[in-house]
């Protein structure tokens, strides 16, 4: 792309590489980027593609062993000002003077980045006073100010709160106030809003829009969310392996990506389009380690478009195109004898999962499910109320179908999951689970001896791969436990049906004697649905399985799942604050909120016909990958998830409804059908006329020029 005339940032020719004992690792292998002053440039790509490395270079931040071993990153902050802050000693007072004043970053995990030993006032307080002349009393007024901006209620008490007492939203917006609060001419953020819910990181992205505006500052936004990167990006620069492969501007990329990568990634995010037999073009394979590089283009061991002899031997060049987009791909290239014509064939065309039925029958029907947790005080540890979790839910699933449940976190859905495994003893309620032979048992009133034959057929699969999996066992141990435990297999034969289930889940069987660590979080995940699926079960809970993974994984784990279920008749309850996941897997979506199930429905006709408020604002939260679909006109939902064991009276909702009214304040509503097969606990629900989603088109074919 040719340089913009004003830029604040230019990187060129950066090389970041880490030495370790095994060899060098090119993290950072000739980047080359500009970012323009007032504008946002987004990075993307997969997780091991060197974004958070270059970004860490910027700022000198590189953990050991790396180090910047040649490039340039000059910083421009004002008219004649120019400084190569890669030149710069890591620990010079120089580099110091920059950070936190005219360069700050945002990082993933507020957690990690706040102290929990010290206020929130007194860490922002400290920054400011590095870098600025003021008093201590100037500097929290100044602290107080700056969480006012960024919309924390009573800053002024808040200020001399400790991290573990906000939420996760509130401690990102704690992080923005410290990183703003200087007024820093570029602000880096790496995966600020990963973690959090679809209405958090709504307005967290419109905040940090916000201020950019009012402050004219310069952003850099790393992410692999392509949903973010369209709602807030001018520039997008997509990186593989340590490269830029692509650089254009927004609109660009998304309507006419140029490098097969960039087709790729956009087209392995579910989309809003309630397509639920299409399948997922996922990236196969995974980013190679940079110790392992590919040679020639370093894509094209995972490109459907990779022609032999020449991708695999020659280093593609960056080619800037008529329009002054910039793509790292040898079909650009005049020089080579690349052939475009697997770029103009039916890419469009999506495969369709495996036809499968859902039964008329009841597989599980809750009633009335309560899972209240007592909270204590005092020196005999007397209860003095309780938190209510899950508080009087009732739903069924069908044979065969998948349940999604969505809803902000505190809402309770992993709470409902573990109490329908038996995790929790539940404090009230029905569980009716309905077994092979027609017979009818209630789950939550059996003992934990006879619970022991129905772990066989409900298993569960985990948010986090890495943590659910003990890390001493190798996988035939993790995976063949449960097929002892069940005295289903044994010796030679518990070996073989561990190498089976690891084949069904698309992996190598001869992986079953290594450990976890030797696996990337998606293979990480597939070994948590062999573990799940080793016994022959007929219920799955999936707790969000694929919200830590990145959009290709994402795309192999959602395939994976259909094809499972229609190949051996699974039923799922699928826990997700991911409503374009949802939409893509789901036949029918429960909404939850404070303990309560609001709104039930057939996925089409929620997602296209809310009728709670609750629905509505989530769904407008969405991100579409689509530059073109930004939202005007959102719907802010005010503060957080109210509190289980102090919730509001009458609606829980009520406090962030913008449709409330008296009744809602004092009357509790309770689910009734106000739709055909849709079910909604909302007293004014006949009478809203509320926003769904918007069907999106799918992505244009490739240009040749």
């Amino acid at each position: 792309m040719s340089t913009p005339v004003d830029n604040l940032l230019e990187i060129n020719n950066l090389h970041t590489h880490f030495f370790t004992d095994e060899g060098v690792v090119k993290a950072v292998d000739g980047v080359n980027l500009a970012i323009p002053r007032g504008k946002t440039l987004c990075v993307v790509g997969e997780s091991g593609c060197g974004k958070s490395v270059m970004a860490r270079s910027i700022l000198q931040v590189v953990d050991r062993p790396g180090r910047i071993v040649e490039g340039d990153i000059l910083f421009k902050p004002g008219a004649g000002e120019t400084t190569d802050l890669a030149k710069l000693d890591p620990h010079s007072r120089e580099i110091r003077a920059i950070r936190g004043k005219d360069i700050t970053m945002i990082f993933q995990e507020p957690m990690t980045s706040l102290s929990p030993l010290y206020t929130i006032g007194n860490q922002i307080i400290e920054a400011i006073r590095w870098h600025m002349p003021v008093s201590k009393q100037e500097a929290r007024q100044m602290t107080i100010e700056a969480l006012r901006k960024v919309g924390i209620p009573r800053p002024d008490e808040l200020v001399d709160a400790y991290t573990f007492e906000l939420s996760g939203g509130m401690r990102q917006r704690a992080m923005i106030a410290m990183a703003l609060v200087c007024e820093p001419k570029l602000l880096i953020a790496d995966e600020p809003t990963t973690a959090l819910d679809v209405t958090t990181q709504a307005n967290i992205l419109d905040l940090i829009r916000e201020l950019q505006t009012e402050m004219g500052m310069s952003v850099m936004f790393i992410t692999h969310d392509l949903g973010v990167v369209a709602e807030i990006a001018d520039e997008v620069a997509v990186m593989y392996l340590g490269s830029v492969v692509e650089h254009g501007t927004v609109d660009e990329v998304f309507t006419e990506p140029k490098h097969p990568y960039t087709r790729a990634l956009l087209r392995s995010i579910p989309k809003m389009s309630l397509r639920k037999k299409a399948r997922l073009d996922a990236i196969r394979g995974i980013v190679p380690h940079p110790l392992n590089r590919p040679g020639g283009c370093a894509f094209h061991t995972r490109c459907d478009f990779a022609q032999a002899g020449i991708c695999d031997t020659l280093v593609p060049p960056i080619t800037t195109l008529a329009s002054g987009r910039q793509v790292r791909c040898l079909i650009y290239d005049e020089n080579q004898p690349v052939s475009f014509e697997s770029f103009t064939a039916d890419d469009d065309a999506q495969e369709d999962v495996q036809e499968r039925a859902i039964s008329e029958d009841v597989m599980l029907k809750v009633n009335g499910l309560k899972m209240h947790f007592p909270i204590t005080a005092g020196f005999f540890n007397r209860v003095v109320g309780h938190v209510k979790a899950v508080d009087g839910v009732s739903f069924e699933i069908y044979e065969g179908e998948t349940l999604g449940l969505v809803g902000e976190s505190g809402c309770g859905k992993t709470t409902l999951g573990h109490s329908i495994m038996r995790l929790y003893d539940p404090t009230a309620g029905d569980m009716l689970y309905r077994e092979e032979n027609g017979a009818t048992v209630d789950l939550a009133k059996l003992n934990q001896r006879d619970l022991k034959r129905y772990h066989r057929d409900i298993r569960m699969v985990f948010q986090d791969p890495h943590s659910s999996l003990n890390p001493r066992l190798p996988v035939m141990e993790i995976i063949g436990e449960s097929l002892k435990v069940n005295k289903l297999a044994q010796g030679k034969d518990l070996e073989k049906q561990v190498r089976d289930l690891l084949e069904r889940v698309g992996l190598r069987p001869e992986y079953i004697r290594r450990y976890p660590h030797a696996f990337s979080g998606g293979e990480r995940q597939r070994i948590g649905i062999a573990r799940a699926l080793a016994p022959n079960p007929r219920l799955v809970v999936a707790d969000e399985p694929v919200s830590a993974l990145d959009v290709s994984v994402q795309a192999q784990i959602l395939n994976l799942l259909k094809d499972l279920q229609a190949e051996y008749s699974l039923t799922y309850l699928f826990i997700a604050h991911d409503l374009s996941v949802v939409a893509h897997i789901s036949d029918r979506v429960a909404v939850m909120y404070v303990g309560k199930i609001v709104e039930y429905a057939p996925t089409e006709e929620l997602f296209l016909h809310p009728q709670h408020p609750y629905t509505e604002a989530l769904l407008s939260s969405v991100l579409i990958p689509d530059p073109r679909a930004r939202h005007e006109n959102r719907i802010r939902l005010e503060g957080d998830v109210a509190d289980p064991a102090n919730p509001p009276s009458g609606c829980a909702f009520h406090p962030r409804c913008r449709y409330a009214q008296d009744r809602c304040m004092t009357e509790t509503p309770h689910l009734r059908e106000t739709r055909s097969g849709h079910v909604t606990a909302c007293h004014f629900a006949e009478e809203l006329e509320l926003a769904g989603v918007t069907v999106q088109d799918e992505i244009a074919p490739i240009e040749s020029t």
